[in-house]
């Protein structure tokens, strides 16, 4: 719903939208500096990102300046950016069904012809990734720009040959795309399930869990980690990361709320793992405190298995 609304302002926005393609060819030569206006801001916008990261909203203003420079493959991939990385933080409006309408409103939008082919091939590449066919989208994407060496079609063509070969050279290219796309969980994603390492894998799946750990790829990469520690995908759920379980820490300590420390427990009850042996580590550090030993005592008496056995040491 979030892209349809922002593709119903753009349609409205459109200076060309249902000119004919002869009238477009005249108003683009009248407007050469215009032209060379939004060229500028697009490449100003593409900075600003390598910079700082992407935020939200840079997606639509990438889609609404290459829509009025007619350029249709980009403004395709632009939407799609801003699509992913909404339903990256979990966004529960997106939808690729949605994105997917987008054929039907793109004739609509006043690009020329070889333009509008251009971007409903885009469209349907990006069915074939969505569907995780690699090879045929590798197979059909169009060629990056020279002039954007890391725009998503670099990212998406790097991310098809990272599924479709694996090779070390394939990793590399991948690898030399994350200062545009660290905020992306998607980019921590595919690299991790990716990785020839152990540790790129483990940090990678760290990563996209802590950018968005309320996201839809947050299980996911509990799993690639929990299985890296010799866990069952079963035991994901519970694998909390050092750095959540020093917020939790941090939480129930300022909120004087020890109850917060329970959020552990989970954690606690899995087999060794250098997650479970770091919140281990954490609240044999807070038993120091009197009344957090206490508490802990509390909890020891209504603990079984392997959480008692945790406990006994904590308390000890």
């Amino acid at each position: 719903m979030y892209i349809l609304l922002a593709l119903l302002c753009l349609t409205a926005c459109s200076p060309t939208a249902g000119v004919p393609a002869s009238t477009q060819v005249s108003i683009s030569a009248a407007s050469h500096p215009r032209v060379e206006a939004i060229s500028a801001n697009r490449a100003d916008l593409a900075e600003l990102e390598r910079r700082g990261g992407f935020a939200s909203g840079m997606g639509l203003k990438e889609a609404e300046l290459s829509l009025e420079d007619g350029d249709g493959s980009s403004y395709v991939l632009a939407l799609y950016k801003e699509f992913l990385y909404e339903r990256d933080y979990g966004s529960p409006a997106n939808e690729w069904s949605e994105l997917r309408s987008l054929a039907d409103a793109l004739p609509q939008l006043g690009f020329t012809e070889p333009e509008l082919k251009r971007a409903l091939d885009v469209l349907t590449v990006l069915g074939y990734i969505e569907a995780g066919n690699w090879d045929l989208a590798g197979s059909l994407l169009p060629d990056a720009k020279p002039d954007e060496p890391d725009g998503m079609l670099s990212w998406l063509g790097a991310l098809c040959r990272l599924y479709g070969q694996g090779s070390p050279e394939a990793q590399s290219r991948y690898g030399a795309l994350q200062t545009r796309y660290r905020n992306l969980p998607s980019y921590w994603y595919h690299a991790a399930m990716n990785s020839g390492r152990i540790e790129l894998q483990r940090d990678a799946a760290t990563r996209c869990v802590l950018l968005s750990p309320g996201g839809p790829l947050a299980l996911k990469a509990r799993v690639v980690l929990a299985r890296s520690y010799g866990l069952g995908p079963e035991d994901a759920s519970s694998l909390l990361l050092a750095q959540e379980t020093q917020a939790v820490v941090t939480q129930a300590l300022e909120s004087g709320m020890l109850s917060r420390l329970a959020e552990l427990f989970p954690v606690l009850s899995l087999p060794d793992n250098p997650e479970t042996l770091y919140a281990l580590g954490a609240l044999k550090a807070l038993a120091a405190d009197s009344s957090v030993l206490a508490w802990l005592k509390e909890q020891l008496a209504g603990a079984s298995g392997r959480l008692a056995e945790r406990l006994v040491y904590v308390n000890g």
